[in-house]
């Protein structure tokens, strides 16, 4: 699997706002934006090769005035891998402690990759506001100190390690979420790299730039952000030698200062590929000239080390700076921008980074690309725009999972992934088996291999055929000659293996995904152009009501997987699941009953409910086993389904397995196969029409 690579920097609560700060729009100046697209000497930007210019002109001026000059890359540049924990975060991950050191000073990132990745990842890299143990509570990561100002001796000094710090940050990064979607995670403490403390300067990067007798730097050279960018960019330099890495999509996130941080970074090193800045407010997304929530002069007064020290003139004179935050963010064109507001975080003017997001679009689109689209601020939680993308969220300062979801769809789709949970490419060659087993026997018949991957079979309604999936298309293998036919399903050619056939045969369930969200639709049996069903994603069907009239489905929604049910003509979705964690693969018995898998008790089990959701009721218990999957017989007395070991995390590809099959009524499952496969195994019902038979696909590995 390919891995995208997002930085991404969480921050924190902003301090005491000024007495005076404004919060009325009645009171925001008339103002006029410098202009992004005429050159210094007048000359209209009209091309790509004008706006090259353009930009040259823009970023000299931002680096001069706001931002700081910053040093390249330093010659003396090193990394040492300190640790790999191939079983990391209970075994979903695989974490690389890094030092990269330079100049005398090591910086300690951590990088977290997905343990079930077989090639390059694409990974979120990030600065925390706390050290690397406060991502996740995993006793595996080295802790560390934070920095302080001693209020006796107001000496700058690391604090003692706290192993309570662990995990204190874990809601702003989602790391279960980031892994689960394919991305990895790479983050590092921003006091590495310089201590958020005004006078810190010689106990950070900027320090061992300084000349002899020089106690700061000049007024046109870095800040404490130009610093933290710096350090992004050598996160970058190691990110480049990281054979586990896809490198070539790397994507950079920051929240709050932070959200600036990343902003800069993003102007200064084109490596990164996506920019997201959540939060980040003046001096970051927001237009300074509307005085709105903080503004230049509380940033010079409060954090003065911020920025470099030409940019203290423009305090209370926002209205004659060269430049403003739309340059900044034009300065990351034509990469794809996120930039995220919060509704009750006035301090960073939500209004204000959306109107500046609407400014910059007039470049992207000069470059053929889409901006936000609109100059009308959305509704809270509605995104809108393309390569420029803008939401406010409800609640306050932070960065959440609602925020983390958009900006995971926002990578994959920019970054033209295939999600993980929406289309499994094949990345170990393998040789896959169409098996037919009989009930009574136990005989198992091959009647179809291949050296591709097949997945899901389905029985036709006349027993005589069954349908599977390859490459994303749905295919018939007619049991009497053997020749596998491609079914037509129009501009569906991106299905993943939850498919199947309506109880009458005359139409076929699939699950496509026309960009990044697979989504239901259904095609008429014999082929021809598929109709939607549901207009929210990620959804996946897998069952057929008895009565043929609605679908039930397993979907994300709001970073949480449930089980859905919708009318097959479409309408409105109805949530029958609500515990914490994954709920999937439901199917529906005869009597109209649910069967589905949940973790909720911690470890995958099978479950039982009422059409309407009620009566949920767990029906296997066997400590043992993870089970998914179920698939209840056409007469309703049997249910089969498939189990993993209980140490396999999810339901991956290429494990040791076994089908079990359990009475409807609850009792013990027994074992009736034994096989190599797991994930396309027996994802959707496969029950011959006459219950005597079912139909699976087991795998064998192929040398390369």
């Amino acid at each position: 699997m390919k891995t995208a690579l997002i930085v991404v920097a969480a921050g924190c609560v902003a301090l005491a706002q000024a007495p005076a700060t404004n919060y009325d729009e009645a009171k925001v100046p008339a103002y006029t934006l410098p202009p992004l697209r005429v050159l210094n000497d007048g000359a209209p930007v009209r091309t790509a090769e004008d706006w090259t210019k353009r930009r040259a002109e823009i970023f000299a001026l931002l680096e001069t005035q706001m931002f700081g000059r910053a040093p390249a890359r330093p010659a003396d540049l090193a990394f040492a891998v300190d640790s790999i924990d191939k079983a990391a975060l209970g075994g979903k991950a695989i974490c690389k402690q890094v030092s990269i050191k330079a100049r005398g000073l090591a910086f300690h990132l951590l990088l977290c990759l997905p343990a079930n990745a077989t090639g390059p990842v694409p990974v979120v890299v990030g600065l925390g506001f706390s050290p690397n143990q406060s991502v996740s509570a995993d006793p595996g990561i080295t802790l560390a100190g934070t920095w302080a100002q001693n209020k006796d001796t107001k000496e700058i000094e690391r604090q003692p390690v706290q192993e309570s710090s662990r995990g204190s940050s874990a809601s702003r990064w989602q790391l279960d979420m980031v892994l689960s979607r394919g991305f990895g995670l790479a983050t590092m403490y921003y006091g590495d790299i310089e201590p958020d403390i005004a006078g810190a300067v010689k106990r950070g990067i900027r320090g061992t730039y300084l000349k002899p007798g020089q106690e700061a730097p000049d007024a046109s050279d870095w800040g404490a952000i130009a610093a933290w960018a710096w350090g992004l960019s050598r996160v970058a330099d190691y990110l480049e030698t990281d054979k586990d890495v896809d490198a070539g999509r790397m994507a950079l996130v920051g929240h709050s200062r932070l959200g600036k941080t990343a902003l800069w970074a993003g102007a200064m090193d084109t490596r990164f590929g996506i920019v997201i800045s959540n939060d980040s407010g003046e001096g970051g997304a927001a237009i300074s000239r509307r005085v709105f929530g903080e503004t230049v002069a509380d940033l010079n007064n409060r954090f003065p080390h911020w920025f470099c020290g030409n940019y203290r003139q423009y305090s209370g004179h926002e209205g004659e700076m060269p430049f403003d935050s739309h340059i900044l963010l034009a300065l990351i064109a034509p990469r794809p921008l996120y930039v995220a507001s919060a509704e009750e975080d006035q301090w960073a003017d939500p209004k204000g980074e959306f109107l500046a997001a609407v400014a910059a679009s007039e470049v992207y689109e000069l470059l053929g690309k889409q901006g936000v689209g609109t100059a009308t601020m959305p509704p809270v939680n509605e995104p809108v725009g393309d390569a420029v993308r803008y939401h406010v969220r409800t609640g306050k300062h932070d960065i959440t999972a609602y925020d983390w979801q958009q900006y995971l769809d926002f990578a994959e789709r920019q970054f033209r992934l295939t999600s993980p949970a929406t289309l499994r490419p094949q990345l170990t060659r393998v040789e896959s088996r169409l098996e037919i087993l009989t009930i009574a026997t136990g005989e198992r018949e091959v009647v179809w291999s291949a050296p591709a991957h097949l997945e899901a079979p389905n029985w036709s309604r006349d027993g005589k055929a069954l349908l599977f999936n390859q490459g994303g298309r749905i295919y018939e293998l007619p049991l009497g000659n053997r020749t596998p036919r491609l079914i037509d399903t129009g501009t569906a050619t991106r299905c993943n293996n939850d498919h199947g056939l309506s109880p009458d045969g005359a139409w076929l369930a699939i699950s496509h995904a026309p960009e990044r969200d697979s989504l239901i639709y259904v095609v008429a049996a014999a082929g021809g152009q598929p109709r939607l069903v549901t207009q929210n994603g990620p959804s996946y069907w897998h069952g057929w009501s008895p009565d043929g009239r609605t679908l039930a489905y397993c979907a994300r929604r709001e970073g949480e997987y449930d089980i859905y049910t919708i009318p097959v003509e479409g309408g409105d979705e109805r949530r029958l699941t609500t515990a914490p964690g994954l709920d999937d693969g439901p199917d529906y018995a005869p009597d109209g009953r649910i069967w589905f898998n949940s973790v909720r008790t911690g470890v995958m089990k099978i479950w039982r409910m009422d059409p309407d959701g009620a009566n949920q009721t767990q029906m296997t218990r066997n400590e043992e086993y993870a089970d998914w999957f179920p698939h209840p017989s056409p007469d309703g007395t049997q249910v089969v389904f498939l189990s993993y070991d209980r140490s396999v995390e999810g339901h991956p590809a290429n494990k040791d397995v076994v089908l079990r099959m359990m009475p409807a009524g609850g009792g013990e499952p027994r074992v009736v196969a034994r096989l190599f496969g797991g994930q396309g195994t027996i994802n959707v019902p496969s029950w011959s029409p006459d219950g005597r038979r079912f139909a699976f696909v087991s795998y064998r590995l192929l040398s390369e």
